[in-house]
């Protein structure tokens, strides 16, 4: 589900001067790491470890009661409360609104436009909106509602295999009895991601991306380190 803030970009002046400042401003906010907020542990075989605990994470979708008729809406409510009621163990549910990532659908346009001409309109098109694609994200002008399934357990190799299994049925009784499809985050990335979306939504920079470059725990220094390492540097 995705909501669309604003249509149009600012072309007046003083709506321009007021999204320069606001960009200004998101731009000295300190940019905060997961680990600095959720002490991690450990994360192996799908799990992470924190606070002495176990924890599984799915990412809820398939089902959209907005466009779904009353007796849909009923049929699919009490199929989920059936489920919830015949299980006995704790179950956490977490939604929030974050900013889309339109940067994903942006790349996906460039790369089916590399096969066009140099010289070909629909790919001067293609670059265009991809353009405004990864513009929105900065701006922050889409946003799309999350939701995830959390299961933990104590700090035991047992009790974490049990929870695996329980995670099983009810991957596959959402799914059968209700058409929800959760989808277990399991890999470093992906984990770390997911948190980060969970409680720093309008942050846009993942910790996948920073991954990929070296930076894997949070990194601090301050701009007088960073001049002279700049200046050894040149």
């Amino acid at each position: 589900m995705f909501f669309l803030l604003k249509a149009n970009p600012a072309t007046g002046k003083a709506e321009k001067g007021r999204y320069e400042s606001q960009e200004k401003k998101r731009s000295n906010q300190k940019q905060a790491h997961p680990q600095e907020i959720i002490p991690l542990q450990e994360i192996k075989d799908g799990a992470y470890k924190a606070y002495g605990r176990y924890y599984l994470i799915c990412r809820v979708e398939g089902t959209n009661f907005s466009v779904m008729s009353d007796a849909e809406t009923n049929a699919r409510e009490n199929a989920i409360i059936d489920i919830l009621n015949r299980i006995d163990f704790p179950v956490q549910f977490i939604t929030t609104t974050a900013v889309a990532d339109t940067s994903m659908i942006a790349n996906q346009m460039r790369e089916r436009a590399e096969s066009l001409p140099d010289d070909s309109k629909l790919k001067n098109y293609i670059e265009l909106y991809a353009r405004e694609m990864e513009r929105m994200k900065y701006a922050r002008e889409v946003l799309t509602q999350v939701s995830w399934l959390v299961l933990s357990c104590k700090d035991d190799e047992e009790e974490l295999k049990r929870l695996k299994d329980r995670l099983g049925y009810l991957v596959t009784a959402f799914r059968e009895q209700a058409g929800v499809v959760l989808t277990p985050i399991t890999d470093f990335e992906q984990i770390m991601d997911n948190i980060h979306e969970i409680i720093l939504p309008e942050e846009i920079n993942r910790p996948s991306r920073l991954a990929v470059m070296g930076a894997t725990e949070p990194v601090h220094f301050n701009a007088r380190e960073a001049e002279q390492y700049l200046s050894r540097a040149g």
